[in-house]
């Protein structure tokens, strides 16, 4: 059987009332051990959280490795641009 609460209006003469269901569940767990319970379940998404960024940062720092820097043209072999202007 679910619980009702009552709510009594006093300051009308018709003393009206309405009902208002409130769904319950009761567990084994005190207040306590829910809570405590909820913290492990945040820190343990959270750690997964962390190691699923520290993966994928891993992987962009490899990548940037693997990629051969663009040089600018003047540091380029063989380029000679800007030297020009000496050799004449």
């Amino acid at each position: 059987m679910e619980p009702t609460v009552t709510e009594d209006n006093a300051e009308t003469s018709n003393e009206t009332s309405s009902v208002i269901q409130v769904p319950m569940v009761k567990d084994t767990m005190s207040f306590d051990s829910r809570q405590a319970a909820r913290l492990v379940d945040i820190e343990r998404r959270a750690q997964t959280e962390i190691k699923r960024k520290k993966r994928k940062w891993e992987r962009q720092v490899e990548k940037m490795r693997s990629v051969e820097p663009v040089r600018p043209m003047t540091q380029q072999k063989g380029c000679y641009v800007g030297l020009h202007n000496f050799l004449v």
